[in-house]
């Protein structure tokens, strides 16, 4: 008998190493748990996926492992309450944050299996001592999806990218296929060039619209495209659904199972060709007959062989009359004699020369600019003479115009202590305006920062290095140690001289009042910024223009659960729900007009995604010159828990008086418990989000319609619901309904601090506040739990708690699912 058993223990011990050793193999994290969750074996792939060792795995709670980063509440209710139920969960989504490998989203599958007690224990391979008769264990697959889901995502962002640029491109498009040129999708614009229906199209083939020749033609595109990937026909004429052609540019690009099709009419565009070459023909011609310089062409002895019409126009003939004559016939001898000299040097040297000379012309002194060269023929012999020449009287004028305009702005520049240099690429000093110069001295063959700076290399931060170096202009400071520390701004100005030498202009301009002003504004600022940072309520100013936010205090930051730098980053948009953001909006810029000040009651949205409700004053400031909005947020969470408070002891205290004089009716009806649990959770919702609490509900959906007075179900689970959120400072609430025979039990569980033993048996007692620990009590009129027994019992039902110290609360109450009768 005693071999017998040996040899089925072996028998076990093998299968059982055989599964084991399948397991190991498996690329997926897997995990055996005992009924309490502990780990009792797990394959290579968990400890590698999730960066954790054997040795501080085996036998460890699922909870506790890795810091107790598995402490996942979604996972142990799954593990907890849904495999007990359900036995087999497949395919399960989990999304945590892991300590070692961050953010990660899982599937998981999941069996609950029963065994016999000794194959448990070959299992659990030491770490478990003695076994029961029977063992329920669970068999945890982990499958990590995170890369499969962000993949995912991006394709449908992309896929939703592409839909939208094919459905709104103004060149029309169309999808056909690789094999037989169907045309299998059209956009409105290909719609509209060609006139066909997207019924229509579907019956098309390519080639006939007319984008390819023929299915030959087709097939030769098909390896283009599979070789080159696009192909590009500038002008292709096709055919409309009338069969009238439209001249049209088309790009066919390989699109891995389709062609994409761009047909883009060119009908508009090549007509704008033809007439913008048509008028740029007659704008030359017309230039050339009207240009405001005179010209001329001369022969060899220096006769006139023809002019345009501006120079006949000036000597009063006409362009055909100057033909044969010279210079002698048109002007006075002395001023012909010296063109017929300047003529025969220029055809003498073969040089073009530029002539500025000055004479008096209808009894007024003009300048004229001429240019002077050579006609030469092919075998580079002087033929004659071209010339043209324009009156430069204004800008001679304009030039000694700017002469007296540059000594008033050195005035200028003196009087206001602005300085005006330029420095050449090797920071010397090539000018300097007088008023400075005689501060400073000579410059020439200076340095500009031994000149100014008294130093012997380049400033660390030089202006003229960056401006030479970017081409752009630079702004900034510097402090003039020659000149008692005196401050002043310069702009660096990059700008090319007629040699094409880049050069920097810099002005410099005293701001020895403006850093007075600047140091007495930092120290109000100071001032502003301790009291802004220390106030007890929220505080953003907002750009009344851009609706983005300037900054936000210490507060704020802490309502919204941001940090300072991403105040900066936020709009009015971003902080409020997006289904209140016009009035939102609204209400914004009836505060920027000073309609009103303050908004009441406006849902702010935390940076979680949570709500809470503030009352917003607004204040316009200026700063810099620029206005904006100063909203000041008082948070109305505290107030709003201490009205429902409130509400629901002045509630309570009105059916206490009711029961205690014998008034108190019932109106039994077919109700719902579940969609009374559904109706109280968004109701309290806020209240648990604005104490960053989770608010779960898990309805049983076989329980049926029962006998039961609305109004007093609700009142009895709003101040089991309430209480859970009033003493619970983190982690959740859960509301659970669960058909048990013939009754039903709801049930209102917490993380909470939990109640002392000594407390249990005063709970459901009139005027007790129970001590939640330390001595502190929990406060209340002490009358919901007594009402809420009383309800509950005139419904036949039944009310008790479950609680320990510092572990949380669960209070049930149930009904009965046909009414009792006595």
């Amino acid at each position: 008998m005693k071999n017998r058993k040996q040899k089925v223990k072996s028998k076990i011990e093998i299968a059982l190493e055989y599964g084991n050793s399948v397991i190991a193999t498996l690329r997926e994290p897997f995990l055996v748990l005992d009924k309490n969750l502990r780990i009792i074996s797990a394959n290579q792939s968990f400890y590698a996926t999730f960066a954790v060792a054997e040795k501080d795995t085996i036998g460890r709670p699922l909870p506790d492992l890795g810091d107790r980063q598995w402490n996942i509440p979604k996972l142990l209710q799954l593990l907890r309450e849904i495999i007990p139920r359900e036995k087999v969960v497949k395919n399960y989504k989990v999304e945590h944050t892991f300590e070692h490998i961050g953010q990660r989203v899982v599937l998981v599958n999941a069996r609950q299996l029963r065994v016999p007690g000794e194959i448990a224990g070959v299992i659990a391979a030491g770490v478990r001592g003695g076994a029961a008769a029977e063992e329920e264990l669970i068999l945890m697959a982990i499958e990590d999806i995170t890369e499969r889901s962000r993949l995912q995502e991006e394709l449908v962002a992309s896929e939703e990218r592409y839909r939208r640029a094919f459905e709104t491109s103004r060149d029309g498009l169309l999808l056909v296929h690789k094999l037989g040129g169907n045309i299998l999708n059209s956009n409105a614009s290909a719609q509209e060039l060609l006139g066909y229906s997207p019924k229509e199209f579907l019956k098309k083939k390519l080639w006939e619209i007319g984008a390819v020749n023929d299915e030959n033609d087709f097939q030769m595109v098909v390896s283009r495209l599979e070789r080159d990937g696009i192909v590009h026909y500038e002008e292709t004429p096709v055919k409309n659904q009338k069969g009238l052609s439209i001249n049209t540019e088309v790009i066919l690009v390989n699109k891995a199972k389709v062609i994409q099709c761009n047909i883009r009419d060119i009908t508009k565009r090549k007509r704008m060709e033809k007439e913008l070459a048509q008028t740029k023909e007659n704008q030359y011609r017309t230039l050339i007959e009207n240009l405001p310089q005179k010209v001329f062409i001369k022969n060899r002895d220096s006769v006139y062989i023809s002019c345009n019409e501006n120079y006949a126009r000036d000597l009063k003939i006409t362009p055909e009359e100057i033909a044969g004559k010279t210079d002698h016939d048109l002007y006075p001898r002395e001023l012909a004699d010296k063109y017929k000299a300047d003529d025969a040097r220029i055809m003498a040297t073969g040089k073009t020369e530029e002539i500025e000379e000055r004479y008096t012309h209808g009894g007024r002194e003009r300048y004229v600019h001429t240019l002077k060269a050579c006609l030469k023929d092919d075998k580079d012999k002087v033929e004659g003479l071209f010339g043209i020449f324009w009156d430069i009287t204004e800008r001679k004028e304009a030039e000694d115009a700017v002469h007296r305009l540059n000594r008033r702005i050195e005035f200028i520049l003196g009087a206001t202590k602005t300085g005006l240099d330029i420095i050449d690429s090797d920071f010397n000093v090539v000018y300097i305006d007088p008023k400075w110069g005689k501060v400073y001295g000579a410059h020439a063959g200076r340095k500009c920062y031994e000149y100014f700076m008294g130093k012997k290399e380049a400033c660390p931060h030089c202006g003229v290095a960056q401006a030479l170096a970017t081409k752009e202009i630079v702004v900034n400071e510097e402090i003039l140690s020659k000149e008692g520390n005196r401050p002043i701004q310069v702009t660096s100005i990059p700008f090319q001289d007629q040699d094409g030498n880049w050069l920097v202009a810099e002005v410099n301009v005293d701001i020895t009042e403006r850093k007075k002003a600047e140091d007495e504004i930092r120290a109000s600022e100071a001032k502003f910024r301790t009291i802004f940072d220390n106030a007890v309520d929220g505080i953003l100013l907002a750009d009344e223009e851009s609706k983005k936010f300037y900054m936000g205090n210490r507060a704020i930051c802490r309502m919204l659960g941001c940090r300072f730098e991403e105040i900066k980053r936020l709009s009015i948009m971003d902080i409020h729900p997006e289904r209140d953001l016009p009035y939102v909006i609204g209400q914004f810029e009836k505060q920027a007009k000073g309609t009103i000040s303050l908004s009441r009651d406006m849902p702010v949205k935390r940076k979680d995604g949570s709500v809470f409700y503030a009352d917003i004053n607004a204040t316009a400031v200026i700063i810099g010159g620029k206005r904006y909005l100063m909203g000041i947020f008082h948070d109305l969470t505290d107030l709003k828990m201490a009205e429902e408070e409130r509400r629901r002891a002045a509630e309570f205290k009105t059916t206490a008086q009711k029961i205690e004089s014998g008034k108190m009716g019932y109106d039994m009806r077919d109700n719902d418990i579940n969609e009374i649990v559904r109706e109280v959770s968004n109701t309290l919702n806020i209240l648990a989000k604005g104490k960053k609490l989770d608010l779960v509900v898990d309805t049983d959906g076989n329980i049926p319609r029962i006998r039961f007075d609305r109004d007093k179900i609700i009142q009895v689970l709003t101040n089991l619901v309430s209480n859970a959120i009033k003493f619970t400072e983190k982690g959740s609430i859960s509301i659970r309904t669960l058909k048990d025979k013939n009754m039903v039990r709801v049930t209102v569980e917490d993380t909470g601090p939990g109640i002392k033993a000594s407390e249990m048996q005063k709970l459901f007692q009139p005027f007790e506040q129970l001590d939640s620990g330390g001595g502190k009590k929990m406060g209340g009129t002490g009358l919901g739990l007594p009402i809420s027994k009383e309800l509950i019992a005139a419904h036949n039902g039944k009310i008790w708690a479950e609680s320990e110290l510092g572990k949380g609360s669960a209070f049930h109450f149930t009904l009965p699912i046909k009414e009792r009768r006595g």
